[in-house]
């Protein structure tokens, strides 16, 4: 018995969300694990990506917070030590001075970093510390201005925002780490819990910056890279046996 144009249409539309949901799983399954330092990154640097114009789901990206630089090798160790073992992991991390102390023993720890590739954070220096070491962390990827004003935003009317937006400025140096500085700024004018609000200022940077921080537009670069590396097949796309007559 024939089967109608209805019929073919009806199992045609099937096979396609049959095809959809085993390359949704394939994606899962073959995915890129992007490594992040902590609770703010995990909320923001998605936003980021985002806007920057790649789509995380369909391009089997899972992100994942590690909890601070000094859990990252035994985060690393574990890895490769699960079904995951074969995945590529983008590490980033804050280019502070415990970031800088890590990337520098990382291969002195005997991990398999085969594909493991690491992504500072900024990806330019930016502020000095006291060691001399010359990096950033999250904050410190935007424009100071974005930064300036997502920080006062919880603490300073809008009235009164242009003011002490100035006054703040007249004693800034952006060569020195910026959180501290505005925390004691905001101390001196009594207004407390600047640290506490980490984790909603990230999220706020990332959803309202005037310009998407190259550091990010890198980092999404550095993924597209590794993605087109390690491209999503399905799960039947294999090499045959070369059988006479049969496959060849």
């Amino acid at each position: 018995m024939s089967m109608s144009p209805y019929d073919w249409a009806q199992e045609f539309a099937i096979e396609q969300l049959r095809y959809e949901a085993i390359m949704k799983n394939a994606t899962l399954h073959q995915c890129i694990y992007l490594f992040v330092e902590g609770e703010s990154e995990e909320q923001a640097i998605p936003i980021l990506l985002e806007n920057a114009g790649l789509d995380l789901q369909k391009l089997g990206i899972v992100v994942a917070n590690y909890n601070g630089i000094g859990n990252l090798s035994h985060v690393l160790r574990l890895m490769k030590r699960t079904l995951s073992h074969d995945r590529p992991i983008i590490a980033t991390y804050d280019n502070d001075i415990e970031g800088a102390a890590f990337t520098s023993s990382v291969y002195k720890l005997g991990l398999d970093l085969d594909l493991v590739s690491f992504f500072p954070i900024p990806s330019e220096p930016i502020v000095c510390y006291a060691d001399g070491h010359k990096g950033g962390a999250f904050e410190e990827a935007f424009t100071l201005y974005d930064f300036i004003n997502t920080s006062l935003t919880d603490f300073i009317s809008e009235g009164e925002l242009s003011s002490v937006r100035s006054k703040l400025i007249e004693t800034f140096d952006s060569s020195k780490p910026w959180d501290a500085q505005i925390a004691r700024f905001l101390h001196a004018k009594g207004h407390a819990g600047f640290s506490s609000r980490k984790t909603n200022r990230a999220v706020a940077l990332a959803d309202s910056c005037s310009i998407i921080p190259e550091t990010f537009t890198q980092l999404a670069s550095a993924i597209l890279k590794i993605r087109d590396r390690n491209l999503i097949t399905h799960p039947d796309d294999v090499s045959l046996p070369k059988i006479p007559g049969l496959t060849i």
